[in-house]
């Protein structure tokens, strides 16, 4: 019976350890929507858990073997020091996806602002309509048909619904490759792009860049939009929840903007 006990233990701690080191990792890679998504896939850590700590509390209790209590103790410290690394020394997935937004857009800012030139000052677009270059570099004609949220909502259609000279189609290829960057959308009739940062799950990061610069009211907007993080006049970080919550605010916004010195007076300061 005891040994029985002791095998049960050193499984159910080798489980819960396996699911603390999957649950860790997503969290510190991706955080967003896609931790929740993998830590409650794994169903069996909703019983392996506190069957663990049930007979880890036997462990320790009992005295009879020792080195079954030294290990079950030696186990539960692992897990414990996991938890800890993860949530109070490592960054999180959203810490580095917000600094990686940052950092992908200041070292790739020439790159981004000749693409972004090209698209908006080269091409004619019919109204209503919006290009697409996909992540894997291949282009499409699509059709807004209106705003879901706050962001336009684009129809694919199987027909063109209308039609770039070859020439303009291979040069905003060649320029979308240089930028390194993700899916990136033109819409008219305002000009606005879109370039698609990370998705994690059903989160979604990206960058909205204006054909003219924002307008003092359109900065405020952003400061006071929990979807929107702004940075400067040229470009403005926006997150989207996805399926779980639409809902959800930009991750650590506050921290962000403190960080940088952006707030109301120094967007005042900006205009005046």
């Amino acid at each position: 019976m005891k040994q029985s006990i002791r095998v049960m233990t050193y499984i159910c701690l080798g489980i819960n350890i396996l699911l603390s080191m999957l649950f860790c990792v997503a969290y510190c890679i991706y955080e967003v929507d896609l931790f929740v998504v993998v830590w409650l896939s794994s169903a069996l850590g909703l019983f392996t858990f506190p069957i663990g700590i049930g007979l880890s509390i036997y462990a320790l209790v009992q005295k009879q073997d020792k080195f079954f209590r030294k290990v079950t103790l030696i186990w539960n410290a692992a897990i414990i020091g996991l938890f800890g690394l993860t949530f109070y020394v490592l960054p999180s997935g959203t810490e580095r996806l917000v600094n990686g937004m940052e950092d992908k857009y200041l070292s790739h800012y020439d790159a981004i602002q000749h693409l972004c030139a090209y698209a908006t000052d080269s091409l004619v677009l019919p109204d209503s309509a919006a290009l697409v270059v996909t992540k894997d570099g291949n282009l499409q004609t699509c059709k807004v048909v209106g705003k879901v949220f706050f962001m336009p909502s684009v129809i694919y259609t199987e027909d063109t619904t209308f039609v770039i000279d070859e020439n303009q189609s291979q040069r905003l290829l060649q320029l979308h490759k240089a930028s390194k960057m993700g899916e990136f959308t033109v819409y008219r009739p305002d000009n606005q792009i879109n370039i698609t940062f990370s998705t994690r799950g059903f989160g979604r990061f990206w960058y909205e860049i204006p054909y003219h610069p924002y307008t003092e009211e359109e900065m405020y907007f952003h400061l006071n939009n929990y979807h929107y993080c702004p940075y400067t006049r040229e470009i403005c970080f926006l997150f989207d929840g996805g399926a779980i919550d639409h809902d959800a605010p930009f991750p650590m916004k506050d921290q962000f903007l403190q960080s940088h010195g952006i707030d109301s007076l120094s967007i005042y300061h900006l205009f005046h």
